[in-house]
């Protein structure tokens, strides 16, 4: 519910001052990073004897999400939210609206589609997924909020929503794959003697490969369009 709150207010930016939400949410992260920070460090910091890293008390048993097998519950958890946000997408009216007002606002709008209203609930329904995420990684793996164990997973779940073409199926073997490099990369250092920042590399070369046909695409129709207005002033001069 946190963070559902927190995803509505770039939703809000961005429909009433036409803030860019990839801007505001990237400033929000420090936002949210220094406070529970300073949470974790102060008012529910654990306060075992002994203990001088910032950090919550470990939760409860009853509190965690137990494991089927090697496998978190967690996972299945995962991908039950996937199938859930494709039936939204693609089988309710809430969910059309959403990928209309995506595709093109203004049409949206002369439809008579609530833009304002389709934003913020998609920035809040996107914060709801994301807190999910950090309870399930919270209560299913680490055991505890500890500063510093989801370092860079935003700007990992961005290259995992363009590898898989922002769908709700793509992103699940996007994110199988993405995870099995970066929990292999310590693993494959110490078997293999190469090193982790290759990981990195391949990653980078993944992602270059899928945005270059929107590159090429764009491209294209700009050649395209440039090469129609040329035409047209010739076509028109020889009359």
């Amino acid at each position: 519910m946190a963070g559902a709150l927190y995803g509505a207010v770039p939703g809000a930016l961005k429909t009433y001052t036409g803030a860019n939400e990839v801007i505001t949410t990237i400033m929000l992260n420090y936002v949210a990073i220094n406070l529970t920070d300073f949470l974790a460090n102060g008012p529910w910091k654990d306060t075992t004897p002994g203990n001088v890293v910032a950090r919550t008390p470990k939760i409860m048993e009853t509190a965690a999400i137990s494991f089927w097998g090697d496998i978190p519950l967690g996972f299945f958890i995962a991908i039950l939210l996937a199938v859930v946000a494709w039936w939204i997408l693609w089988h309710t009216t809430i969910g059309f609206e959403i990928r209309t007002v995506g595709l093109n606002p203004r049409a949206a709008q002369y439809a008579g589609i609530k833009v304002a209203f389709t934003v913020i609930l998609t920035m809040t329904l996107s914060g709801l997924l994301a807190g999910m995420g950090g309870a399930i990684e919270t209560q299913g793996i680490v055991g505890r909020f500890q500063p510093g164990f989801n370092a860079n997973l935003g700007f990992d779940g961005i290259t995992v929503a363009l590898l898989g073409k922002t769908h709700p199926f793509g992103v699940i073997p996007a994110a199988l794959l993405i995870g099995a490099m970066k929990a292999g990369s310590s693993q494959m250092q110490f078997s293999a003697g190469v090193a982790k920042e290759i990981t990195d590399v391949i990653m980078a070369f993944i992602l270059f490969f899928v945005a270059a046909d929107m590159i090429i695409r764009w491209f294209l129709r700009t050649r395209a369009a440039e090469g129609e207005k040329i035409t047209l002033s010739a076509g028109w001069g020889s009359q």
